[in-house]
């Protein structure tokens, strides 16, 4: 298999390290963790290489500070990405989560949670598809945690609800537009993630995401939910 470069957007505490630490042991020589807090990056950088070494896996893991709701800083991080190498797989798991009675959180607040969940996967998909098809790579992929609010939404997280409709029919989008080529996957995380959880703890939701990435062309799916 050709060298390439895994891209996880959302790194941190809880799924996006638990992707990044999945991925690490299995697949791809090039892990590239992208996050707001460039001193927790720092530390997941190490946490993701010796995982890798624990299995003997020698990897390279970069870390890039970037913040996806700033346009120009995450177009700004995208080039930086693509002078590393072949990208074949791009995991989103960013989210901006804020919860508030029905009508109350401010327009301000949904527009910034649809320029996280939406605008930046749109962006990240315009870079990430021409790459991804001429990357090479047997199952190019282009990964998304979603959930179960497209379909039953909550009044009290109503953003983030709208926000993730959204993107789910971006990626569906997006699937029905390039799918032949590119492997387009939604994981969701139907209901609240926490480690003591039988289903819906990081380390199965990440299992679930390799297992969507592993699948054959041919048998690509675009969904999975994972429910306790």
């Amino acid at each position: 298999m050709p060298s390439s470069t895994f891209v996880l957007f959302g790194s941190g505490p809880g799924i996006g390290l638990s992707v990044a630490k999945a991925f690490a042991q299995k697949h791809f020589d090039r892990i590239v963790l992208c996050a707001r807090n460039a001193e927790r990056l720092e530390s997941e950088r190490n946490e993701v290489e010796e995982v890798a070494r624990v299995v003997g896996r020698n990897i390279q893991v970069s870390a890039f500070a970037t913040d996806v709701s700033h346009r120009d800083r995450l177009r700004k991080t995208l080039k930086e990405i693509e002078g590393l190498g072949p990208v074949g797989c791009v995991y989103f798991n960013a989210a901006s989560i804020n919860g508030a009675e029905p009508l109350t959180a401010s327009d301000e607040e949904l527009e910034e949670d649809f320029r996280t969940g939406n605008l930046a996967v749109y962006i990240i998909a315009q870079w990430a598809v021409p790459l991804l098809r001429s990357s090479g790579h047997p199952s190019p992929s282009f990964l998304v945690t979603n959930s179960h609010f497209p379909e039953a939404p909550m009044p009290v997280l109503l953003s983030l609800s709208m926000s993730k409709a959204s993107q789910q029919n971006l990626v569906i989008c997006l699937n029905e537009a390039f799918g032949s080529e590119i492997h387009f996957g939604l994981i969701k995380a139907c209901g609240l993630v926490g480690p003591d959880n039988s289903r819906l703890n990081p380390t199965d939701i990440a299992k679930e995401a390799v297992a969507m990435y592993e699948q054959e062309k041919g048998s690509w799916e675009v969904m999975v939910s994972i429910r306790d």
